[in-house]
């Protein structure tokens, strides 16, 4: 009886010390994303050359430098689902870092579960209007990535 009211009791301490860790993180999730990373973490970070264009996933600020520095990039664009409720910190943090590296920035809205391949005339557009190496991004090299490089393989224009 004495061992099943020890196990009892440490079995409650556990649950209790777990419950307050998860707790803990759901209170602080938006200051511990920053530090997880989570295309780090999985290593789902990707990159692509097409022409003289990049596509990649959502580039911290280190890698922005190295775009600028190593392949002179002179504009991103974004490929982002507005809905998305991580975007927002990321959004300011990459704002920032573009207009301190002298980078232009454009956001075009394509939806994450069902892009419109109509959407990519924007991207395209701006490609025929004023070449500029560019890089492409969005936050999951998904569907909006994958079709994006089939595109820019068939119809983009690069410096």
């Amino acid at each position: 009886m004495i061992n099943f009211i020890k196990k009892i009791a440490r079995y409650t301490l556990i649950a209790m010390f777990f419950s307050f860790y998860v707790v803990a993180i759901l209170i602080n999730y938006k200051y511990i994303d920053h530090y997880i990373k989570p295309l780090e973490l999985f290593d789902l970070k990707k990159e692509y050359k097409v022409d003289a264009n990049y596509i990649a996933t959502f580039p911290d600020k280190k890698e922005l430098k190295e775009y600028k520095h190593r392949y002179h990039i002179q504009r991103v664009i974004a490929l982002l689902d507005f809905k998305s409720p991580i975007l927002k910190e990321l959004l300011k943090e990459e704002k920032a870092v573009c207009k301190s590296l002298g980078i232009e920035l454009i956001y075009v809205d394509i939806s994450l579960l069902n892009p419109n391949p109509m959407d990519y005339n924007i991207v395209l557009r701006l490609l025929e209007e004023e070449p500029k190496k560019t890089l492409f991004h969005s936050y999951w090299f998904d569907k909006r990535m994958s079709m994006l490089k089939e595109i820019l393989k068939v119809y983009g224009k690069t410096p």
